[in-house]
């Protein structure tokens, strides 16, 4: 029986709705095995939070416990502290001295309750394709774990690849010690599978779709939805058009840092273009990450908006306003065709049954793509240029109705699957 379950890597404060998703969606699958587990979510944050989560029909309160990455050191919630408090509990003489020093911090005390860590390192953040130091940021907390001896379980996500030496070494020792491993995607089992075979009693990698599957679209209060529903009134139908502000900016080094082999932007344009002057509707611009800094989808949309208006005012349209991840998916799931940059706004379409194409600038999109079978409808600016891109966005477009009853008959099954993750043997002997 699993009581108490702590969850890393994810919150609801980030403005990146997917984040929100991967969270919303281990607290429902936890809920519908273990009702009655308490559940809590261990972030980096300034201060704590109480997060008020509609599951079914239902509440759920889950606390936020605010831990620090600063040079603060004095701060008792600061991770390098936890981490040299956690170790000389460890090493304490005598389990009493040990049982002090945890019982005595807050952050720890809590860890130590728990029966399972769900560690979620924001989807695709175990891994540095986003840089050494944001693989750092990930990886302290999952460590903090092992120290106080929890059994951390690596939920469903794209676990490497890893292009430094040190920072394989180090996620292969984090692996070896997990209790349960699991990917949305074949490649990242394969890769942990060379990168720390399992010893005898060693877990398995495992699989299990994407948790952002699960997340139930919920009617936002604003009145954008019945703007959806006017468009599709006087336009036919509504393509959505996620745009990311992170593959705008050219990635965190704002030099093309995932080696796009054209322009993002020009990608954009040249997708906004070719839907309005080839294909009947309206045009949506939905953002996924929320905010006013550079990376946001927000921003990117402003800047798309401000050069295109002038030409296509009377079918460009934006979603703007305050949402979170499961109005987002409500408004995404209006819409008769998506294309998406961010993986997430994708899963939210494909989750919904709306053909959808995925922008990819990881191998991400393509292992979840590929988990349902719709690989196909993965586009590459890595590897492809413009004029393929567009040739495959009106393949897909030519084809939705086929593909609309592909998804609607292979969707439900994978929700099935997702909801049950903790009522399988994986999660059995789960010591409390």
């Amino acid at each position: 029986m699993i009581n108490n379950v702590c969850i890393l890597g994810a919150n609801f404060a980030t403005g990146n709705l997917g984040v929100g998703a991967l969270a919303m969606g281990t607290i429902k699958c936890v809920n519908y095995a273990h009702p009655k587990a308490r559940i809590f979510i261990m972030d980096y944050s300034v201060r704590g939070d109480m997060y008020h989560c509609r599951v079914n029909d239902r509440v759920v309160d889950v606390p936020l416990v605010n831990i620090r990455y600063s040079w603060k050191l004095f701060l008792p919630n600061n991770i390098v502290t936890l981490l040299a408090l956690a170790f000389l509990a460890r090493i304490a003489p005598g389990e009493r001295l040990g049982r002090f020093i945890i019982r005595h911090n807050r952050c720890l005390r809590q860890l130590r309750e728990t029966d399972l860590v769900a560690s979620l390192a924001g989807g695709d953040s175990f891994s540095d394709i986003y840089g050494f130091g944001r693989f750092i940021y990930v990886i302290l907390p999952q460590f903090l774990a092992l120290l106080i001896g929890r059994k951390l379980v690596q939920m469903p996500q794209t676990i490497g690849p890893f292009q430094r030496r040190f920072a394989r070494t180090i996620a292969k020792q984090i692996v070896r010690h997990s209790y349960r491993i699991l990917s949305r995607d074949q490649e990242s089992i394969s890769d942990l599978a060379l990168m720390a075979p399992a010893d005898q009693g060693e877990p398995r990698p495992a699989f299990c779709y994407d948790l952002g599957f699960i997340l139930d679209p919920v009617r936002p209060a604003s009145k954008t939805p019945t703007d959806i529903e006017k468009l599709r009134k006087d336009h036919g139908s509504v393509c959505g058009i996620n745009i990311s502000g992170l593959l705008m900016m050219g990635g965190y080094t704002h030099k093309n840092m995932f080696e796009l082999e054209t322009d993002y932007r020009d990608i954009v344009f040249d997708v906004v273009n070719f839907i309005l002057s080839h294909k009947t509707g309206a045009v949506l611009l939905v953002p996924h990450v929320l905010g006013k800094s550079a990376e946001s989808d927000e921003t990117a949309i402003v800047s798309v908006l401000a050069e295109m208006r002038t030409t296509h005012a009377e079918r460009l349209y934006s979603v703007s306003g305050a949402y979170d991840q499961n109005g987002i998916k409500y408004i995404i799931g209006m819409c008769d065709f998506f294309i998406g940059s961010r993986m997430h706004a994708c899963i939210a379409a494909l989750s919904q049954a709306v053909p959808t194409i995925g922008i990819a600038y990881s191998r991400k999109f393509w292992g979840v793509m590929k988990s349902i079978g719709m690989e196909g409808l993965c586009v590459d600016p890595r590897s492809q240029n413009p004029g393929e891109i567009l040739r495959r966005i009106r393949d897909a477009m030519d084809n939705r109705a086929q593909i609309r009853e592909a998804l609607e008959k292979m969707i439900p099954s994978v929700k099935k699957s997702v909801l049950e993750l903790f009522n399988t043997d994986f999660f059995n002997e789960v010591d409390t």
